[in-house]
């Protein structure tokens, strides 16, 4: 068993919630659990978090578009984004997760030990990329909060490449909303893609 980790989980369904604080706890670690996307940030911002664990489908602030806020920040956990739907006619929404930024994505449902090799794994990989940064980059992920100002917009620092993202009430609906949802819409023009790509 590795070191004990502070666990932010992100998911509003109750029982996968309880499911996933019973398997953390289980390998010695704290899970926080917040219930969509938008607790997760405010959760963030205080800092003292080893590792993030989402789902992608959640009301209000979903996965997908938590992944795209996250992914103009500097100072982040190493971040797992688990789904039970996955996969629409033309959207993956765990490899778009994982484009987004996501250090490993996971298929529910999954055992321990599936879920314990993947903490393992991002953690060694968090901890090599420290080690191999510059010295002046070189800095713990969760030594101290960061400030409020770092998951806000900047105004001053536009990114093109990014378009501003429509809010979708509800968050993500379950896999049928495919393309029409704005979210996945921002999120797969974002990164080049396009609403009417053929399947995979």
């Amino acid at each position: 068993m590795g070191r004990s980790l502070t666990v932010l989980v992100a998911e509003d369904n109750v029982l996968g919630a309880r499911t996933l604080q019973a398997l953390l706890i289980a390998d010695g670690h704290a899970p926080i659990v917040v219930h969509n996307g938008r607790h997760a940030i405010e959760r963030l911002r205080e800092g003292g978090i080893d590792l993030l664990i989402t789902d992608i489908y959640m009301p209000d602030m979903d996965g997908i578009e938590l992944l795209r806020r996250l992914r103009r920040q500097e100072r982040l956990p190493p971040i797992i984004a688990i789904s039970g739907g996955g996969r629409t006619v033309q959207v993956d929404y765990l490899d778009l997760a994982r484009r987004l930024g996501a250090s490993r994505v996971l298929r529910k449902p999954f055992t321990r030990r599936v879920l314990g090799a993947a903490i393992q794994e991002v953690m060694a990989a968090a901890e090599e990329e420290a080690a191999d940064a510059p010295e002046p980059a070189r800095r713990p992920r969760t030594s101290a909060p960061p400030k409020a100002a770092e998951f806000a917009p900047r105004p001053s620092e536009p990114r093109p490449s990014e378009p501003p993202l429509p809010q979708a009430a509800g968050g993500l609906s379950p896999p049928q909303d495919d393309h029409s949802s704005p979210t996945v819409r921002g999120a797969v023009a974002a990164l080049g893609g396009a609403s009417n790509d053929e399947p995979n």
